[in-house]
């Protein structure tokens, strides 16, 4: 019997990374995975086990630096959108995003609602969203790939990295300036 493992985190849903995050049983993590009945891995040699969790051991979200923010995505026959513009973002978009990341883990569909949003008119590269809807986490969601997850998380660490070099540099060039 074949499995189909995953190469990589990205081809996780948030379901499936909370899952194998919550538990510290491989056996559970290869199950979850793989989509599978734990009784099938439990009929497994070990050695198919073992290459099984090398290539999960590779389920690590900073190994690859560089995910690309994914700015439309198809998910479950719905076009969605990243929010088209951050810095229009409404007070209660700001706020619930602000008190989701204080626990991002458990809340990455609830922040992924505020982030993406379906699309309701979309001409080349500019598209609308649907306005927000407070406290209103789109479920399906829970089955959104993590690819599209750590593309957006990434996109904010690299603002944040960009934001402390400018400043860094600003700094300088006014001490210079002293």
């Amino acid at each position: 019997m074949k499995i189909v493992v995953p190469d990589h985190i990205g081809e996780l849903t948030i379901e499936q990374f909370q899952a194998i995050h919550d538990t510290d049983d491989p056996v559970e993590q290869v199950a979850i995975a793989c989509n599978i009945d734990r009784e099938l891995i439990n009929q497994m040699d070990l050695d198919s086990l073992d290459r099984v969790t090398k290539v999960m051991g590779n389920f690590d979200p900073t190994e690859d630096k560089n995910w690309p923010l994914i700015q439309l995505v198809d998910h479950e026959g719905v076009k969605y959108g990243f929010h088209p513009n951050l810095s229009e973002m409404t007070v209660g978009e700001y706020a619930d995003l602000e008190t989701l990341c204080a626990d991002l883990y458990t809340n990455l569909v609830g922040v992924m609602s505020v982030l993406y949003r379906p699309v309701v008119e979309h001409h080349k590269k500019h598209y609308t969203i649907e306005g927000y809807q407070a406290n209103d986490p789109n479920e399906s969601f829970n089955r959104l790939r993590m690819d599209v997850v750590l593309g957006s998380l990434a996109f904010f660490l690299r603002i944040g990295i960009d934001f402390v070099i400018n400043s860094n540099q600003s700094l300088k060039e006014a001490k210079d300036q002293l």
